[in-house]
């Protein structure tokens, strides 16, 4: 299963009666795809150096200065996002920088979301249900730069 689809399918099935949701309206497969990318950000924290001196919000960053940027968090921002700790994928508008932002954007963001969006709807078309095995809890893996899971067992109804 590719990263992007794991982190829709866990979102997906941590929020009681989404699946069914979707499989009653396969249109809403992009929402769902674009608010897990919000939600859990696939590559949270991105390193950057500042090109030249700048001040954002009374910080002074000099030129040659490394940066961190923490895109999960920007994605859980409370004032961006209204119950930003929420998994909706009604949410709208959802700008949110899973793939980074202006000259930084992800190049492979449109594949990713294509890939996402077609396996999800092969996976909601050939199975009645998916569920996680009863006392399942999402492990990610303890990795800041990537997000991804120890283990993810998923149990099928054809």
């Amino acid at each position: 299963m590719s990263s992007s689809l794991i982190l829709v399918v866990s979102s997906i099935l941590e929020t009681p009666g989404l699946y069914e949701e979707l499989r009653n309206d396969l249109s809403l497969i992009p929402n769902a795809v674009e608010e897990a990318l919000r939600y859990r950000a696939p590559a949270p924290i991105l390193q950057r150096v500042v090109k030249e001196d700048v001040e954002i919000r009374g910080k002074h960053l000099q030129k040659g200065q490394p940066l961190i940027v923490f895109v999960g968090s920007a994605n859980q921002d409370e004032n961006k996002f209204d119950r930003a700790d929420v998994f909706d994928i009604h949410r709208h508008p959802n700008h949110h920088v899973a793939f980074g932002h202006g000259n930084h954007f992800c190049l492979g963001a449109p594949l990713a979301r294509l890939e996402a969006e077609i396996a999800l709807t092969e996976l909601i078309k050939k199975y009645a249900s998916l569920s996680l095995p009863e006392n399942f809890t999402v492990d990610a893996i303890e990795n800041s730069a990537v997000y991804g899971l120890r283990s993810f067992p998923i149990l099928l109804a054809p």
